[in-house]
């Protein structure tokens, strides 16, 4: 059950998942791998090192790393550098969180659109134009 989430996550070395799981993984201080929608045995490395405007969905463009390789590399650090994984995660998991926010506040903005008929797609293109935008801001600022 979802209350017992984050007792369950805390027992734990290192969290892999997608999408709320992850965030809330990360909220909670635990480093996390972000999981590759489709793909078993691939990831984006530490949520802090994945495409801000991704939680585990494919990003074209973005290089996919193999999990065991992060994961044997998480693995080898010692208790000080992974509880600084875990910090750069949870800061990750925050931003990303305000994204998802701001997403869906473009998606509501573009609904009437779609009310109207003119393209079933905008809220999505709308929602990933933005994205997508929010991403290059945080790569410039160096986040």
């Amino acid at each position: 059950p979802h209350a017992e989430f984050d007792r369950t996550v805390s027992a734990c070395d290192i969290f892999v998942g997608m999408g709320t799981a992850v965030l809330e993984a990360a909220k909670t201080g635990m480093p996390a791998c972000l999981a590759v929608e489709g793909r078993a045995d691939a990831c984006y490395g530490q949520l802090h090192e994945a495409p801000a405007d991704s939680v585990g969905d494919r990003v074209e463009g973005v290089p996919e790393r193999k999990l065991y390789e992060v994961l044997s590399g998480f693995a080898a650090l010692g208790a000080k550098e992974r509880a600084r994984v875990g910090e750069q995660d949870a800061l990750a998991a925050r931003q990303r969180e305000s994204t998802l926010d701001e997403f869906a506040a473009a998606i509501l903005a573009a609904e009437p659109i779609t009310r109207a008929g003119l393209a079933g797609w905008a809220p999505l293109s709308v929602g990933k134009a933005y994205l997508t935008a929010k991403h290059r801001k945080l790569e410039r600022a160096g986040g």
